[in-house]
């Protein structure tokens, strides 16, 4: 306008070429994402608190990837609760408290004393342990860390 004498100024917000990417609310990028600036971290931060790579770390920013088992106790504590869906079945009880404890099958196998194709049955839903077994892994299950609890239900993974 010729006659508008109003200027507008405001601090440019500091550019980083690797934070361009347009990441959707409500998905596990954008939890990591908003995380890490409400701690005030750089990515490279992030991802030596959690103990993977940079580009790791960028590809679960912008959903380009998922932690994997060995990277879901660090995940896990980074963010401060669990994302992955969970029911109350018992194969998913083993499953969740195994790979939040970043163990595979053989280890958390092992660490029962029970064969791995065993374990793996269960955790499908493919038959059940018995009694006397049934209490050795609730007691494993018991024993083992707690995850935080999920922290909002507007995260859709």
């Amino acid at each position: 306008m010729p006659f508008c004498h109003l200027v507008f100024s405001a601090p440019k917000p500091p550019i980083r070429r690797y934070e361009r990417a347009k990441v959707p609310a409500g998905t596990l990028g954008a939890a990591f994402r908003e995380r890490r600036w409400s701690r005030g971290l750089e990515q490279w931060e992030a991802a030596k608190q959690i103990g993977v790579s940079v580009a790791t770390y960028r590809g679960w920013e912008v959903n380009r990837a998922a932690p994997t088992v060995k990277h879901l106790p660090g995940a896990i504590t980074f963010l401060g609760f669990d994302w992955r869906d969970s029911n109350d079945s018992f194969g998913v009880q083993i499953r969740m408290t195994r790979t939040r404890r970043g163990l595979s099958i053989r280890e958390a196998a092992s660490e029962l004393g029970i064969d791995p194709s065993t374990l793996r049955r269960w955790e499908v839903g493919d038959g059940l342990p018995s009694a006397a077994l049934r209490r050795a892994i609730e007691t494993w299950l018991a024993d083992a860390t707690p995850a935080p609890l999920r922290a909002d239900s507007t995260f859709s993974g």
